[in-house]
């Protein structure tokens, strides 16, 4: 029997957003129990994906908000509460790992 959270498949959500020279398309999946999200690219013409990000969590994932893209097309932002706080990351398309733009102020 499989534990909790083990449903085998990921969900892809609804949210599909071109990049910007329309070459391929990034999309969000989660586990079923929502404690485990993968950002996927779609090369359209491989008819490919690969996943470029995975986050995890013990409990959930508060999914808000649509990436934005930049205007190289090769990054986007969005936002994370992976250490405990939302904040700003930005992402690559080679899935190098995000870089966190925002910092939760001391004494708040």
């Amino acid at each position: 029997m499989a534990g909790a959270g083990d449903y085998g498949q990921r969900i892809p959500d609804r949210t599909r957003r071109w990049v910007p020279d329309s070459t391929a398309y990034i999309s969000r999946a989660t586990n079923r129990i929502q404690n485990q999200l993968d950002f996927l690219v779609y090369e359209v013409a491989r008819a490919k994906s690969r996943t470029i990000y995975r986050e995890s969590d013990s409990y959930w994932i508060n999914i808000a908000g649509e990436p934005v893209f930049l205007k190289d097309g090769k990054r986007f932002l969005w936002t994370s509460e992976r250490d405990g706080f939302r904040h700003l990351y930005l992402y690559s398309l080679d899935g190098a790992e995000p870089q966190q733009l925002t910092k939760r102020r001391l004494g708040r």
